[in-house]
């Protein structure tokens, strides 16, 4: 009984046993057929290639301006007050951030540019070919569309910024990137002006209370030397005297701080230089980067094959054994 069972258990398992040399000379004999269908997919899927609308990738890049430390101790001071006024105008890791935000990419979206697949300067909305319901769903979609179009990489360790675009026109990929870099510029030029302008009011007041303690320091050590002439017989005076003139001494030097501090801010309020410094601007490619034909060439080559060897195996007695391998292969997925 046991010789039977293990007699049928070896010819269910010669059966499904793979004779590797026996398919070789299988496909070799079918090998016209292979090679015909081979081709025909390699073929196919190169005449795909010339049918999609060739893409081109531009790239740009900037250095941001590292503003460290302008108002020096006054930083400090101010930021018990609540105030930002010393460090980096703006952290340059938010830089990426800041690029794909509404605010610098909205204008971008708006602005007419000039293609070659229209007959006058369309938006971005155009460009898409992207139309909603409402006005806010359409920006929506097109903000979202153009950050997923957006490649941006920051350098951890030079704080370079490099940002790219691939569309179907060389010339509009260029200057959207281009015109990213100005809407970002003038974003931060805005944050630093409006920064400047809380910095000169802060300045303002704290120059109107310190000057008032210098006025009250200046009364007190005057009056004290119209009461004691003669203060140099007295220890006591004299260590008096001492500790007003310090006290004058202090609050002149932080008037002086302030004023100089405040021409400073009433500067940056007003100046109008820019904040990155542009390495790279965009510029139109050449040549097209997608599609790629011969990637699609041996892709399809690649494919005609495995159909083609695939079809020939399942028309053999091995289509059991691929049927077994194709099972256990979906189990394992699940």
């Amino acid at each position: 009984m046991n010789q039977e069972i293990l007699t049928e258990n070896n010819q269910s398992q010669n059966k499904n046993t793979v004779d590797y040399i026996e398919i070789l000379s299988l496909l070799w004999k079918k090998r016209k057929s292979i090679i015909l269908i081979t081709l025909i997919s390699g073929v196919v899927f190169t005449l795909l290639s010339f049918l999609i609308t060739p893409t081109y990738l531009s790239t740009a890049s900037i250095l941001p301006e590292m503003d460290k430390g302008k108002l020096g101790p006054l930083g400090d001071l101010a930021s018990l007050a609540g105030i930002n006024i010393g460090g980096e105008v703006i952290m340059v890791k938010l830089y990426p951030d800041i690029i794909q935000s509404e605010a610098v990419l909205k204008p971008v979206i708006e602005k007419k540019y000039k293609s070659r697949f229209f007959d006058k300067p369309v938006n971005l909305y155009e460009y898409f070919d992207i139309e909603e319901e409402t006005p806010r769903r359409t920006l929506e979609v097109a903000l979202k569309t153009l950050r997923k179009k957006l490649d941006i990489n920051l350098s951890a360790k030079t704080g370079l910024l490099t940002y790219s675009l691939e569309t179907r026109d060389p010339e509009v990929t260029a200057e959207i990137l281009n015109t990213i870099t100005q809407e970002l510029n003038n974003f931060l030029l805005t944050k630093r002006t409006t920064n400047a302008g809380e910095q000169k009011k802060w300045i303002e007041k704290r120059l109107k209370e310190v000057e008032e303690d210098l006025k009250k320091a200046e009364n007190n050590l005057k009056e004290f030397r119209e009461r004691n002439r003669r203060v140099s017989d007295s220890p006591q005076l004299l260590l008096e005297q001492e500790r007003l003139v310090r006290e004058v001494g202090i609050q002149t030097s932080i008037f002086t701080t302030l004023k100089q501090q405040y021409e400073v801010a009433r500067i940056e309020e007003i100046k109008n230089v820019p904040i990155i410094n542009v390495l790279d601007e965009a510029k139109p490619a050449a040549k097209k980067n997608n599609p790629k034909r011969r990637l699609f060439a041996l892709f399809g080559l690649f494919l005609g094959f495995v159909i083609s060897t695939g079809n020939v195996l399942l028309q053999s007695k091995y289509k059991p054994v691929i049927q077994e391998y194709l099972a256990i292969f979906k189990s394992n997925k699940k």
